[in-house]
């Protein structure tokens, strides 16, 4: 999804301005304890816009001078001030939220899971490539050491051959949130 090019881009932007503007969508708990607070802290970034949930609170708490919440998302997305979205919304919104977004120009960060259906999360990694904009999902757990140490240990078949065992549960996931698998064992399936 990522690539080079476009990250060596977006230092570039960075760098003809202080700071790279961000935006929040959907203010909830998983925006707060896994975005948030860290951006806040983060030297180079400044919290521009807050949408959705408790926007004003976060605007209060965590955001720049000058930040705004917005009523909407088409006055969100008009922001020239921010650069790149966090989209921290339920699942079943991540593909309509994201879409508009990239094609609004802005870069994206999105909760996983990406999509509900791989056809969305297709629609969304064409959109950001036709539009020249970095989409990535909040893949957390994908570079902390002991994930990172599995990986280069899987690839180098350290465990021999792998596979993918069948389902035990036969229940549905496409629940409008996605389920737990989509939310939860999305972190397995990265590694």
């Amino acid at each position: 999804m990522i690539r080079l090019t476009q990250i060596c881009s977006l230092r570039q932007e960075a760098s003809m301005r202080s700071e790279i503007g961000v935006g929040i969508i959907g203010c909830g708990s998983v925006a707060r304890w896994k975005y948030v607070r860290n951006l806040a802290e983060m030297s180079g970034v400044s919290l521009r816009a807050f949408y959705g949930g408790r926007a004003e609170e976060f605007q209060q708490q965590y955001g720049a001078p000058g930040s705004v919440v917005c009523r909407d998302l088409a006055e969100f997305l008009a922001r020239e001030d921010v650069d790149a979205v966090c989209i921290c919304t339920p699942n079943n919104s991540h593909a309509e939220i994201a879409l508009a977004a990239l094609r609004a120009r802005k870069h994206v960060l999105c909760e996983k899971p990406m999509a509900i259906s791989a056809e969305d999360a297709v629609r969304m990694v064409e959109t950001a490539e036709q539009m020249g904009v970095l989409l990535t999902v909040g893949h957390q757990s994908r570079f902390s050491p002991a994930a990172q140490a599995l990986y280069h240990q899987l690839r180098e078949g350290a465990f021999g051959s792998s596979t993918l065992p069948g389902p035990a549960w036969s229940g549905g996931w496409e629940s409008p949130l996605g389920g737990t698998f989509s939310t939860q064992q999305s972190r397995v399936a990265d590694v």
